[in-house]
């Protein structure tokens, strides 16, 4: 993966439902920078087709703004930092999803990893969880 402005302003875009690879890739290009994302983001519903059509609805541009919103509180300039943000965001909301649908009946543990922790007992591989 390349981790340029286009290509986080692609990944965060594919999160809006409705929106996918070639439509995110293309606001991307549109917007170019992360500057243009935290402060343009409005002029996507002048991003037309061929045909002149709209690409993005209002409704998707509202989601996009929220989402932009939601990864960045404050602009981030530092494009490193700005995507270490995105994934590190992402890494802990979906342990928490994994966490919060585990229970004893699906928990699957690995023996290999229990011993390359250096677990002695359950209560470990437990309180670890």
């Amino acid at each position: 993966m390349r981790y340029s402005e286009e290509e986080l302003i692609s990944y965060l875009c594919k999160k809006v439902p409705g929106i996918g690879d070639k439509t995110a890739d293309a606001i991307a290009v549109y917007l170019g920078d992360m500057e243009s994302l935290f402060e343009n983001t409005d002029e996507l519903n002048h991003l037309c087709n061929l045909r002149g059509k709209s690409v993005v609805s209002n409704m998707q541009i509202k989601e996009i703004k929220k989402i932009t919103g939601y990864y960045f509180p404050q602009p981030i300039s530092d494009l490193r930092k700005a995507w270490i943000s995105v994934l590190i965001r992402d890494f802990v909301k979906n342990s928490m999803e994994e966490i919060e649908n585990t229970d004893l009946d699906n928990l699957l543990i690995n023996p290999f990893l229990i011993k390359a922790f250096g677990f002695d007992d359950h209560r470990e591989v437990v309180t670890f969880y």
